[in-house]
């Protein structure tokens, strides 16, 4: 992920790129490592482009809202690297379960995107495979006066609103959720 060997802070390219394929292992898709890879290799490139001086480990909240406007900036721009609002959302997602993971190691103090907003993207249903109506006689038939019936209300639920993979969503522990206000 990181070929420089100009970083700052005191950890070697070898462990940094260790400590960033750990990371992206958590991830049993094939697609969301990828995604990942690529949206944090961007992260960090810009961080050591714009912040020199300060390594992903002292980042803190304040260049991950400078990163975000850069990102927004890129939005239906005419530059290679034009990004849409789920596409940053998703950068966003990949930054915050990163920083929660080097909180959790111990190697920063907070996770810095914590109180970061992302975009409210509208709940429509992601699938094309089925039309609305299909949709709605599929939630009716379920019996939610049963617990089972919960269950499955929640997990199609979870399907149908975020376009996540049977096997993400088979993975997803209750770490993995964020709650927004």
């Amino acid at each position: 992920i990181i070929n420089s060997y100009n970083l700052p802070g005191n950890i070697s390219i070898r462990e940094r790129n260790k400590l960033y394929y750990g990371f992206l292992n958590n991830y049993t898709s094939k697609n969301t490592r990828t995604a990942y890879a690529k949206d944090l290799s961007h992260y960090l490139n810009w961080l050591f482009e714009k912040f020199p001086n300060t390594s992903e480990f002292q980042a803190d909240h304040d260049h991950l809202v400078a990163y975000k406007e850069f990102l927004i900036g890129q939005v239906g721009g005419r530059t290679k690297k034009s990004f849409s609002r789920r596409s940053i959302n998703r950068a966003l997602a990949c930054l915050g379960a990163f920083y929660e993971h080097l909180f959790i190691k111990g190697l920063v103090k907070e996770n810095p995107t914590r109180r970061l907003r992302r975009f409210k993207i509208g709940k429509d249903v992601v699938t094309v495979d089925l039309s609305d109506e299909q949709v709605r006689r599929l939630f009716s038939v379920i019996d939610v006066s049963s617990s089972s019936g919960i269950l499955h209300r929640a997990v199609l639920s979870v399907l149908f609103s975020t376009g996540m993979r049977h096997g993400e969503l088979v993975n997803l522990k209750f770490e993995n959720l964020v709650q927004e206000n």
